[in-house]
């Protein structure tokens, strides 16, 4: 994260939820320093990622550990 963007392997994360915002507005105030994640890992991000509780607090976490479903994609 730098000025509030996402970025993946350097680069930009474009989506509506890669900007931090608050009431419609764009913000620049949410930084993290570069992390490698290891393999059979993911970085979970909140919805508010800018005040979640998630892997900018606890690190990435082991695939194993994720319990969900993916709806609403097609291969």
């Amino acid at each position: 994260m730098e000025k509030g963007r996402i970025y993946i392997d350097g680069k930009k994360l474009d989506a509506f939820y890669g900007q931090e915002q608050s009431r419609g507005q764009e913000l620049e105030t949410a930084n993290l320093d570069e992390i490698e994640v290891p393999p059979d890992h993911v970085f979970v991000l909140g919805d508010t990622w800018w005040r979640s509780i998630d892997s900018q607090l606890f690190g990435p976490l082991p695939i194993s550990a994720v319990r969900g479903k993916v709806i609403g994609y097609e291969e």
